[in-house]
């Protein structure tokens, strides 16, 4: 099993680089394109967000299964044979997705988004080509789950941004060297994902060889693995419709130009994912073997670990994002106007991704034990009380009243779901995990970030502004290591051995 730490430098720092190329892009796509046809592309983006549902539970249980197989010869026979199986099925849906987006995509064009300037048949033409770019990617989802129940997440981290790195190089290259149109944009999407998914089944199954068996398909397997993956399969579609609910709401009743300032808000506010998503696929597969060791005490410390490791990663880049959100959005677009419209979104936005990235740790656990149904039943609950809310706030206050929605949603995950994972799940753990891991962190960072917030950062350029609103980040990350135990510890350590290092080269030379 490859170093926890290695990996999840590794694997931060592929999400960071791709994260930050496609902030970095945005920009120039909308000056390209224009702000409706990237609104356009934001849609698209929530289309492919509701088809996520139809991975049917098998990238997680893959990854699970994966991480609790041994690496003997009839391990890995089952391994290459479940791959397959798992990598036949997502084949066929990658058709079925191809297929329905194909007729899908001019109904949405002409009857359910507003246009201004672009014309439906443009739209329906750039709609199907996504379509067709989805089904290609499709497979790859699955490759890297392989990779990660492999414990692979060195690998995994490496390849997926360089592919990502082609794929966004090919998307500008086409974009500035020819014809910047939506159907241009859509069709280097289609090449890309064709790259990615070739790209990642390789990597997958060099990793899986065992000379001299061919893997066989068992549909058995997927019989056998039937009751978690559809639990999966419920949470996944909960999941979808809470988190693009209000996308789906405000792509209806928004004119495509507003909405597209809401996707450029949703747009760097996800850049959080690039550490909760690399934590959580870190955890989830250790978790799992932890879980199936029964070594209670080390998931223990593992626990609250990476619940101060996301603590760090998160909580002040969000609060400082949320506070200096005006600033943050000039520097990034050079637009006062759309700064100015956007700023209290990105907020909203931001504290509700930070949220969501707390729970991510807790989440990685109750899957590993193989607990579903209280997620299910949670989102369940929380779609009963979201889809009127952002139907009502939306309508009335527009892109702001989604944020808002979205933001205390998520709040509310912080304090309700640990109620019953704790039931079952380290019994003893639930309040030093919320008064230790959690609130000491936020509090603390409100309150450092308060107080910078007075600075007055007016006559800055960009490039000044962005260079003290690092160091702000810098501080409030350095606030939180210091009230977080376990985290400084490690880091302490780290650093330790680092400098150990340099001396013993230096004494070399």
């Amino acid at each position: 099993m490859e170093s926890v730490k290695r990996a999840l430098v590794v694997s931060i720092s592929a999400r960071a680089w791709v994260a930050l190329l496609g902030i970095v892009v945005v920009p120039l796509y909308v000056r390209l394109l224009g702000v409706e046809a990237y609104g356009l592309v934001g849609f698209f983006a929530s289309i492919q967000a509701f088809t996520t549902f139809l991975d049917l539970g098998l990238g997680a249980t893959l990854i699970r299964e994966l991480a609790r197989l041994g690496n003997s010869t009839d391990g890995r026979r089952h391994a290459r044979d479940i791959t397959r199986t798992f990598e036949t099925t997502y084949l066929f849906v990658a058709v079925l997705i191809g297929v329905m987006l194909f007729f899908l995509g001019p109904l949405l064009a002409h009857y359910w988004i507003k246009l201004d300037t672009v014309e439906p048949a443009q739209a329906s033409r750039a709609l199907v080509l996504g379509g067709l770019a989805l089904a290609l990617q499709w497979p790859a989802g699955l490759y890297g789950s392989g990779m990660a129940g492999l414990h692979k997440q060195t690998q995994l981290g490496f390849a997926s941004s360089l592919l990502a790195t082609i794929r966004i190089a090919l998307t500008v290259g086409v974009l500035t060297l020819g014809t910047p149109t939506l159907e241009a944009f859509f069709w280097s999407q289609v090449a890309g994902a064709l790259l990615q998914s070739w790209g990642m089944r390789s990597l997958l199954w060099r990793n899986l060889g065992l000379p001299g068996h061919t893997p066989r398909i068992r549909f058995s397997i997927l019989r056998g693995t039937m009751g978690f993956a559809g639990g999966m399969t419920g949470i996944t579609l909960t999941s979808i419709a809470l988190t693009q609910m209000d996308k789906l709401v405000l792509s209806h009743t928004l004119a495509m130009k507003d909405f597209g300032i809401y996707v450029l808000s949703g747009t760097l506010a996800a850049g959080l994912y690039m550490v909760i998503s690399p934590l959580f696929s870190l955890m989830y597969p250790r978790f799992s073997a932890l879980l199936h060791a029964d070594n209670e005490q080390a998931v223990a410390e593992y626990y609250h670990l990476s619940s101060q490791v996301m603590a760090v990663l998160v909580v002040p880049a969000a609060v400082v994002v949320a506070l200096f959100s005006r600033q943050i959005f000039y520097v990034w677009t050079g637009n006062m106007v759309i700064s100015e419209q956007g700023a209290w979104v990105l907020s909203l936005l931001v504290l509700g991704n930070a949220c969501n990235g707390i729970m991510n740790i807790p989440f990685a656990l109750q899957l590993a034990s193989g607990w579903t149904s209280l997620s299910f039943w949670i989102n369940v609950a929380a779609i009963l009380f979201l889809a009127p809310a952002t139907w009502y706030f939306a309508s009335k206050y527009g892109p702001i009243g989604g944020a808002a929605v979205w933001c205390g949603l998520n709040a509310g995950y912080v304090f309700v779901t640990p109620q019953f994972i704790h039931k079952r799940l380290l019994r003893t753990e639930k309040m030093a995990w919320l008064k230790r891991d959690v609130l000491a962190p936020i509090l603390v960072v409100f309150l450092v970030v308060g107080l910078l917030r007075d600075i007055d950062l007016a006559g800055f350029s960009r490039p000044g502004t962005a260079m003290i609103i690092m160091l702000f980040w810098g501080i409030a990350a350095l606030s939180v290591l210091l009230v977080l135990p376990m985290a400084r510890a490690r880091v302490m350590t780290s650093m330790g051995t680092i400098i150990t290092r340099w001396r013993m080269g230096s004494s070399r030379v």
